[in-house]
């Protein structure tokens, strides 16, 4: 959350004398902080498994999670994008999404996994014959509208299975895809 939202929910403004930029700690004095390592390296530990293999997945128990992949995977930083696709994905839960629903995003609603061509997703997702309801998105300029935005060539979505799902989008609307 510090690296997508400078302000730390509005509590270090300039107004208090803060200086904010996304991806780093705020700081003093007209100058930001760079976020140490550690906190960088925290995204590794996100997931249970290591994405590698159909046999040991990154493991997707919940709403949150999948929420993350897709911060990941749609990431502005090329070397984050390239650490978390072209991965193995197993969902293993049902998931509610209504969390990510009209009162997400001044109410856009869900950010898709691979939000357009040039953030494909490129990974394997397995849904494990599991369902996620709840799926919003409400916003006429997106385009790649769906739980996933755009799947590469080589990337894949199975076995998943989507109910109660409102889409409203610009161009290449779906609701898996």
């Amino acid at each position: 959350q510090i690296k997508t939202d400078g302000t730390i929910g509005n509590r270090f403004t300039v107004e208090g004398g803060w200086t904010t930029e996304p991806g780093s700690l705020p700081g003093l004095f007209g100058k930001t902080v760079e976020m140490p390592e550690h906190i960088k390296n925290r995204l590794k530990d996100y997931f249970t498994g290591s994405g590698s293999s159909e046999t040991d997945p990154y493991l997707i128990t919940n709403a949150a999670q999948l929420a993350r992949l897709a911060e990941l995977v749609n990431s502005d930083d090329e070397a984050i994008r390239e650490e978390y696709n072209d991965k193995y994905y197993l969902l293993t839960a049902d998931i509610d999404l209504s969390d990510y629903g009209k009162n997400y995003r001044e109410g856009k609603g869900w950010i898709p996994i691979g939000k357009d061509g040039s953030t494909p997703f490129r990974g394997d997702f397995e849904g494990g014959g599991h369902t996620i309801t709840g799926l919003y998105i409400n916003d006429e300029t997106l385009n790649y509208a769906g739980l996933f935005g755009c799947i590469e060539n080589d990337g894949s979505v199975q076995n998943l299975g989507l109910e109660d799902v409102n889409i409203t989008g610009q161009d290449y609307v779906g609701g898996l895809v």
